[in-house]
């Protein structure tokens, strides 16, 4: 049996699997020592048969001169017999209207059940697909049983119309009044004209109680004698179905009012959807209209903190020379060895103090440059706010790592003013830290109150950071949480204190800069700000606890 006669879904796998003797798919794939692939039968014809015989047998499968004849020994080609069964062909019957597709491996199974498949009709000999014998064999098949109409003789299709030349049955006798009928007029004729088949009154189901079975002539006379009768029995009925549309209009018209009003409350529902967006797109285009403002600060205060980092710096350089110049009058002038010891000790304390300032300079630049990075890219537009706030001085901006932090905010009422304003309706504290290695957080303020405690009360919220060390953290963030307005004036200070919502999207994970803001939109009223001790010198100090 030669290779697979059948066609590929792709052109490129059938020309690399061709048999080179047959030019089918490959059936039982073999590889002979110059490296051609043939199937396992072609190969056993050529040893069975002679040179001109296989070249003759050769061109009979594929309709040409064979261009090699295979070389004495070869093996079993694994490798293209796993790749073959697995190559997707269309069933053989496609042009009759089967769209099956499959691997090779599954074709011949297909084929002997398609229904799309021909097969010989057991009473004409004809082909006929597997899916319509049925009706070939009941409506076409002209060697089917079928029954004569007059007289009920069963025979076979073409027998029918030679039957019915000789029966010739132009006319048929009426068994009740012998009158001569077609056959077709005959069953009308019974029910409906014969005047001697018998019945029963017509009007007997609205209501006439002559029950008698009569015939045609005896049915005339009843309806005649008993014609005002069957009129009010037909009248009755009218009535009924007068009432009984009567109702169905009333029904049509209460359901045509309620349908009226849905439409009117689905369209209530709908304008207050369209108010709902309209809003909530203004609020999302203020928030996108402060994000320029944002990133122009987060470039200003970079600039200024690595201007200071050069400043100390130099303060570095020149107290280092100046300890070294110490130094080397000490080894040169020993009679004032006490004196220099002690400016010595002097320089050293105010060398580790600046050593210090750098440090925490040093991470506050570090931060500042990762968040740059993180937001700006390659030089992309920010997609989110960036937890940044107003420019500080280089002494307020110190990362801590106890889980607290104070934040200074001075020109209150600038800021408010520029809250109104949408100027920037809100900003955001320095980031710190809960332990050295511990969670990221940072405060997010909005000086003229968001949301419904707008224009009344100051909002103050509560914001998980991406940070260096979240891969050792527990998630979700799970410490209490404690947000602080510190009094001036000694009194006792504002403070609201609550539990993160475990489910809440806020303290999961940060899979962006910042998670969304969780705290309290009604923190403090504006109204009471500058009564209480609060606010001194346009200034305000927040302070933000989390509990280890």
């Amino acid at each position: 049996m030669p290779g697979y006669d059948v066609q590929t879904t792709s052109k490129n796998q059938f020309n690399e699997f061709k048999c080179a003797v047959c030019k089918l798919l490959l059936r039982k794939a073999i590889q002979l020592t110059d490296g051609k692939r043939i199937c396992l039968s072609c190969y056993d014809e050529s040893e069975h048969k002679s040179t001109d015989e296989f070249m003759e047998y050769a061109e009979s499968i594929n309709g040409g001169p064979l261009s090699i004849i295979p070389e004495k020994g070869y093996f079993h080609d694994r490798f293209a017999r796993r790749i073959v069964s697995g190559i997707e062909v269309y069933c053989s019957f496609k042009s009759d209207g089967c769209d099956w597709v499959g691997p090779v491996k599954a074709f011949k199974e297909h084929v002997d059940k398609c229904d799309k498949r021909s097969t010989s009709c057991t009473k004409c000999d004809h082909h006929v697909p597997k899916n319509l014998m049925y009706k070939h064999l009941s409506e076409d098949c002209p060697g089917r049983t079928t029954k004569c109409e007059v007289n009920g003789e069963d025979m076979k299709a073409t027998a029918l119309e030679a039957h019915d030349r000789t029966r010739n049955p132009q006319f048929f006798t009426c068994d009740e009044c012998n009158m001569k009928l077609q056959p077709e007029q005959m069953l009308d004729h019974k029910k409906l004209w014969c005047h001697n088949a018998n019945g029963v009154c017509p009007f007997t189901d609205e209501g006439c109680d002559h029950g008698e079975v009569m015939n045609k002539k005896g049915m005339l006379q009843h309806i005649k004698e008993n014609l005002i009768y069957h009129v009010l029995l037909l009248l009755g009925h009218l009535k009924i179905i007068t009432r009984a549309l009567s109702d169905v209009q009333a029904k049509l018209c209460a359901m045509k009012d309620g349908i009226y009003e849905e439409m009117r409350t689905l369209k209530q529902i709908v304008d207050d959807i369209q108010s709902k967006i309209i809003r909530w797109t203004d609020y999302l285009q203020e928030q996108l209209q402060s994000q320029a403002t944002v990133v122009e600060d987060t470039k200003n205060m970079a600039i200024k903190c690595e201007s200071s980092l050069r400043d100390v710096i130099a303060d570095k350089e020149k107290c280092q020379a100046q300890l070294m110049d110490i130094q080397t009058k000490t080894f040169t002038h020993e009679s004032q060895m006490q004196e220099q010891l002690a400016a010595f000790g002097d320089m050293q304390k105010q060398f580790n103090v600046l050593t210090d300032k750098i440090e925490a300079l040093r991470a506050a630049v570090y931060e500042i440059r990762k968040y740059q990075q993180r937001i700006l890219g390659q030089g992309a537009k920010p997609t989110l706010q960036i937890p940044v706030h107003p420019p500080l001085e280089s002494s307020d901006y110190i990362v801590t790592y106890n889980g607290e932090m104070t934040w200074k905010i001075s020109g209150v009422t600038q800021k408010r003013q520029e809250a109104i304003l949408n100027k920037t309706r809100s900003f955001y504290s320095p980031p710190f830290f809960t332990s050295p290695s511990g969670y990221m957080c940072c405060g997010r303020i909005y000086m003229n109150g968001d949301g419904p405690a707008k224009g009344t009360h100051i909002s103050l919220f509560f914001v998980v950071m991406k940070g260096p060390y979240d891969a050792l953290q527990q998630w979700p963030f799970s410490k209490k949480i404690t947000l602080m307005l510190l009094n001036q004036d000694g009194g006792s200070h504002h403070e609201e204190s609550f539990m993160p919502d475990l489910s809440s999207s806020s303290f999961e994970r940060p899979k962006k800069e910042t998670n969304i803001a969780s705290g309290s939109p009604f923190f403090y009223s504006l109204n009471a700000l500058e009564s209480y001790g609060f606010l001194k010198d346009d200034t305000i100090f927040v302070r933000i606890k989390v509990n280890a």
